[in-house]
């Protein structure tokens, strides 16, 4: 019975069946590693546009971006040299994208310094883009795997791969990145790269174990000892860069609890305004006809307001 449930898994699941020529695959990854021509306008182009869309809080915009842009081209190429044992491969890809990562800042930070509705206070997708937390780990995980996956099928992927792009969301972050630098808030900028390394480290981690999974021609073999050093470094490199993001999940969640505290207060109160201390010396005003959102980074030294319609709050 178990060998039969196991003969119709590995059925179901078999990726072989349409898997494209190696050669094919390669051609596709290295095209997507290119720093010039085309993708270098799409590049400076989808820069401006993230910036834009996450300056005027438009959610259509910063789509826009995430579609255009090159950037995970290298990202998948640096994770499929590791994959076919190309570390030559993957260290040009990284450059690459370093470079890239290097432009997108500069430019975005250019943006924000000088664009006329820029402000101190940052929009609700600015915002979204400095709390990386566990599940940013798994959509980038789960992205990179369907990116890769889309590559090496006969049919090019042209339909998944804009989905990965959405999903993963690489430029955001930068241009985050870069209104922090321009409006001297560093703990977003933190947040905001720490959010698009994570994204690149699950993409280009998840494309090495997806090559690896198919079976793609390595460009040279490792034996069992270096095949198992390889893996164990990758599995502490992993759970050093995931611990930051544990920590954040958790600190989410308290603030869930808190919220939730705080609706029972009301409605138990039935009043029209209470007040709760959330700790640190912050308390929250809430009333029937507003809404408060306290972020809090590390030192409490960022704090953030959404509007509904009346907003009150002070620091004590």
């Amino acid at each position: 019975m178990f060998e039969k449930l196991k003969s119709i898994f590995r059925e179901v699941f078999d990726l072989s069946m349409d898997t494209a020529q190696p050669d094919v695959i390669y051609e596709r990854v290295i095209g997507g590693t290119r720093v010039k021509g085309t993708n270098a306008v799409l590049l400076i182009l989808s820069i401006f546009i993230a910036s834009a869309g996450l300056n005027s809080n438009s959610v259509a915009v910063i789509i826009g971006a995430m579609l255009i842009s090159p950037l995970m081209g290298g990202i998948t190429a640096a994770g499929y040299g590791a994959g076919t044992n190309n570390y030559k491969m993957t260290r040009n890809a990284l450059v690459k994208v370093a470079f890239q990562v290097v432009v997108a800042i500069i430019i975005s930070t250019l943006y924000f310094r000088f664009s006329l509705i820029t402000t101190t206070i940052p929009t609700e997708q600015l915002l979204a883009r400095t709390e990386p937390t566990l599940t940013d780990v798994l959509i980038a995980v789960c992205g990179g795997l369907a990116g890769i996956l889309a590559l090496t099928r006969e049919d090019s992927g042209t339909v998944v791969i804009p989905g990965v792009a959405i999903a993963t969301a690489i430029m955001p972050p930068l241009c985050t990145v870069g209104y922090g630098l321009a409006t001297a808030q560093w703990h977003v900028s933190l947040m905001a790269f720490y959010l698009f390394f994570i994204n690149a480290f699950c993409i280009g981690g998840s494309a090495t174990i997806m090559v690896r999974l198919l079976k793609l021609p390595t460009v040279k073999g490792l034996t069992p000892e270096q095949h198992r050093k390889v893996t164990r470094n990758f599995i502490i490199l992993a759970i050093i860069i995931f611990i930051p993001a544990a920590i954040m999940s958790f600190s989410v969640y308290m603030e869930h609890v808190e919220e939730g505290n705080a609706n029972t207060m009301y409605s138990a109160n039935d009043s029209s305004s209470i007040k709760m201390d959330t700790g640190n010396g912050i308390q929250k005003s809430i009333d029937e006809k507003s809404h408060i959102k306290v972020l809090n980074y590390f030192s409490n030294s960022f704090i953030s307001y959404e509007y509904n319609n009346l907003i009150s709050a002070s620091l004590v």
